[in-house]
């Protein structure tokens, strides 16, 4: 298939999220910049009469912190007769465990957090 384009969005505190989210030009929150790559689909022709249609998604975790960041992209390559419906439906499967997993531990670090604080951390 090929290399495929990639996307890169720049944030600043002194951005604007009107500008274009280069270097030079960067965006000021990250909502503006998962807006802009929340869901990015092209379609691309090949030789033989199929078509493939990429899905790209964001992904957006919280850590134990509070703190954002933003999971890869994930690929699927559509074609006609949809063979890649269960590797798609098992990345989500995937996906959907994990945040389970990483809310969870979340929850117990919060509760470690609280525990050994108690209620002087306010």
């Amino acid at each position: 298939m090929g290399k495929g384009k990639s996307w890169v969005f720049y944030v600043s505190p002194d951005g604007s999220d009107r500008a274009r989210g280069t270097r030079n030009e960067p965006l000021r929150t990250l909502t503006e910049a998962r807006n802009r790559i929340r869901l990015i689909t092209r379609r691309y022709h090949t030789a033989r009469r199929e078509y493939e249609k990429i899905h790209r998604e964001c992904f957006e975790k919280r850590s134990a912190l509070g703190l954002k960041r933003l999971q890869a992209w994930q690929m699927f390559a559509r074609s006609r007769n949809d063979q890649d419906l269960q590797q798609a439906k098992a990345f989500l499967a995937q996906v959907n465990r994990e945040d389970k997993a990483a809310k969870k531990r979340e929850a117990e670090a919060y509760a470690r957090f609280k525990k050994n604080c108690g209620d002087n951390w306010r």
